[in-house]
């Protein structure tokens, strides 16, 4: 911050978040006090620590605190299972379309002491998942597990929310045909893969759907207050549209590369 503020910048927009510190031993506080004093404007955000209450950062007075907002857009995907159910599903895969009589056998590769259910770069055995469709808990990197998946053989890919993620609803432009389903369709799906001798099901893309959606709405995942430390300051200050924002995307680019600004 000292070397923006001797170049007499007006704005500063910082996308720093973290957990809530105390404003004496917060470094962004401090720093942006400092440019306070020299007539600059300082934006940070509310940090991605939601939906805990008082987990908002970035809390003083003098900054500018901003959360996360849905669009009223929507990108399904549906899973159809070989039952003739359908599990809602969103994705921003930009690739070929699969055919929607196209189906694939599931498989869900657990026990292999490796993590091969978070599919990690690795650990899914190609006899197990080649030209299948694998279903890949979301915990560690979302757009990691498609060339994990793509690596070992694999067609398609399911990523399932575990009870961490619930409904959060984050979707990534894949290098295969992938979809992102909630936390409950994720324990639909399994009991399925578990009741049946040979799963299968499909991947069903829908496009841009307008207006299905109530929005503006605060994400999940963005921080809320009030702030723990400082209570009688009302943080967040205000809330902007920050998911799922589609932007000219190269083709020959071959992963995943997102920049918030």
């Amino acid at each position: 911050m000292y070397v923006a503020i001797t170049d007499g910048v007006d704005v500063l927009s910082l996308s720093l978040g973290g957990f809530p510190l105390p404003l004496f031993t917060a470094t962004i506080a401090i720093g942006s006090f400092r440019a306070m004093e020299h007539g600059i404007s300082v934006v940070c955000t509310a940090g991605n620590n939601g939906p805990i209450e008082n987990s908002v950062a970035n809390k003083a007075p003098w900054i500018a605190t901003v959360s996360a907002s849905t669009l009223h857009k929507r990108f399904p995907a549906l899973v159809q299972i070989d039952n003739g159910q359908f599990l809602y599903g969103e994705s921003m895969y930009p690739g070929n379309q699969l055919s929607p009589t196209k189906e694939f056998e599931l498989v869900y590769v657990t026990g292999e002491d490796n993590g091969s259910e978070f599919c990690f770069r690795g650990s899914l055995p190609r006899a197990k998942v080649g030209g299948k469709m694998v279903v890949c808990d979301r915990v560690n990197g979302r757009t990691e597990k498609g060339p994990a998946v793509k690596e070992s053989g694999g067609a398609a890919m399911i990523l399932t929310n575990t009870a961490i993620n619930l409904e959060e609803d984050s979707f990534d432009v894949h290098v295969l045909p992938a979809t992102l389903i909630g936390f409950d369709e994720a324990l639909r799906l399994k009991a399925y893969i578990n009741s049946t001798s040979k799963p299968k099901a499909r991947i069903v893309f829908g496009g841009t759907v307008i207006r299905k959606s109530r929005a503006p709405a605060a994400e999940q995942f963005s921080a809320r207050g009030p702030s723990y430390t400082n209570p009688s300051i009302l943080k967040p200050d205000v809330i902007a549209t920050a998911v799922n924002i589609i932007a000219a995307w190269p083709q020959n680019l071959g992963k995943s590369i997102f920049i918030s600004i």
